[in-house]
């Protein structure tokens, strides 16, 4: 098989990186371990000749080589400080390793993995400062810069260690007293209200649901399916963290992570120069959320729905991109049953909608169908405009129908291979757009480089 020899020399590359990494030790041998762990079942498989493993085999070595990218980040100490500025890199090793429990699952391997995730994390975070102290303290010109560095560490480990975090690790039933909200919602809508909110001393944002009579069995259809939705938690995937009832209000609440910034539409419009670097690590905040949603675990397990747009992404403080919009699909039932009206959930935007379900709207639902949704935010966010701007829905239905190599033109500096996979997220024919895994693979090495520039 034409996969398997460049797999053995990667894994032996990264076995061989991750003995010489200047730091982040336990999170580099960890990946290594992975990838050590399913060599020999590799073997095997060439060696048995086991037949329609090709594409596994193609996407493991996708992200084989992100991984290896990753960690010859840390092999460099100029390398190690734009890292840290960044200050995603634990996001980064968390994403590598999903994907190789993907590629894990996708060949039916049976390896025993270690999930020692966030203690790895703490470890390095802490190995990295005893790092910079002894390197770099003592170089009087970069003092400016190792100031950034610090600040970004001691902010890392605060996130280990800070109780109001830990006490969310899960959804939980919230005291109407514990919540301070806001008198003037930020957020209208037929349905439901959104406040910013304090709670357990930091900002949540409360959406209250409104004109809705049996609470009971809301609340019921909650209890039971909550739990699912812990099964997405990510940093890229909007946190939910309770629900408060005020009984005798006949209100329904859901307390949930507060972002700064809005949503991505609305960050974008008032950010026209991003610099490349931003916008390509912010498509790829937004790559690893779908496929938090697109993992196939996940979905079998939970029965979510959303609605893939860029006001269904968020922007924090430190231009983290997060998927929102997650719905419980019998609580949305429910929440919906009062609200036949609410054309902002009836009606989705003709600007997301791909080729194949303007021809045929009764076509069931695929990951194809968002991945094209997906690729029109993708250009969102490299030109910071609105797709389709100035188009009725008639319009932009013969733009993507009767020209199948239309697309949205991109900025001329967009860089070649960020233009590429926005472009094949576009693409006319479902087949060829990436899956949302490959996509976070590739997207990571792109990002790579355009940082290392």
């Amino acid at each position: 098989m034409e996969f398997v020899e460049p797999i053995f020399s990667l894994a032996k590359e990264i076995y061989s990186l991750s003995e010489k990494v200047k730091a982040n030790k336990e999170q580099s041998q960890r990946v290594a371990r992975r990838v050590n762990a399913m060599v020999d079942s590799v073997r095997k498989i060439d060696q048995k000749k086991i037949k329609n493993v090709e594409k596994p085999l193609k996407e493991l070595r996708s992200t084989l080589i992100s991984a290896k990218e990753l960690i010859e980040k840390f092999t460099s100490t100029t390398r190690l400080l734009r890292i840290m500025k960044v200050n995603r890199y634990r996001d980064d090793f968390n994403g590598v390793n999903e994907r190789l429990d993907d590629a894990i699952q996708a060949l039916s391997l049976n390896v025993v993995i270690e999930r020692n995730d966030e203690v790895d994390g703490l470890k390095d975070a802490e190995e990295l400062m005893k790092f910079f102290k002894a390197d770099f303290l003592k170089k009087q010109a970069e003092l400016t810069e190792l100031q950034e560095v610090k600040d970004n560490l001691e902010k890392e480990l605060s996130s280990f260690k800070d109780p109001a975090t830990t006490a969310l690790t899960g959804i939980k039933d919230i005291k109407p007293e514990e919540l301070t909200i806001e008198i003037k919602p930020i957020q209208e809508g037929l349905s439901s209200q959104l406040y910013k909110a304090e709670y357990g001393g930091f900002t949540v944002a409360v959406k209250r649901f409104i004109n809705q009579t049996d609470l009971s069995e809301l609340q019921s259809d909650f209890r039971r399916e909550a739990a699912n939705l812990k099964r997405f938690a990510s940093p890229n995937v909007l946190r939910l963290y309770g629900i408060c009832i005020k009984e005798e209000l006949g209100e329904f609440l859901i307390v949930m992570e507060y972002c700064e910034r809005g949503t991505l539409r609305e960050f974008l419009n008032g950010q026209p120069n991003l610099p490349w670097p931003l916008k390509g690590r912010m498509c790829l905040d937004a790559a690893q959320g779908l496929n938090r949603l697109h993992r196939q675990e996940l979905q079998e397990k939970s029965k979510v729905v959303t609605n893939i747009n860029s006001s269904s992404f968020l922007v924090d403080q430190d231009n983290r991109v997060k998927l929102g919009g997650l719905e419980l699909a019998k609580t949305l039932t429910s929440l919906q049953r009062n609200n036949t009206t609410d054309q902002s959930k009836k009606n989705s935007s003709m600007c997301y909608i791909c080729p194949e379900k303007m021809n045929d709207r009764s076509l069931k639902y695929s990951k194809e169908w968002e991945m094209y949704s997906f690729g029109i935010i993708l250009w969102e966010i490299a030109t910071g405009k609105k797709p389709f701007q100035g188009c009725q829905g008639r319009e932009i239905y013969k733009k993507v129908q009767n020209k199948e190599t239309f697309q949205e033109p991109l900025p001329d500096d967009c860089p070649p291979p960020l233009a590429e996979l926005i472009n094949a997220c576009r693409a006319y024919d479902p087949f060829h757009r990436p899956i949302s895994g490959v996509l976070v693979d590739k997207l990571r090495s792109v990002v790579g480089q355009m940082e290392a520039q």
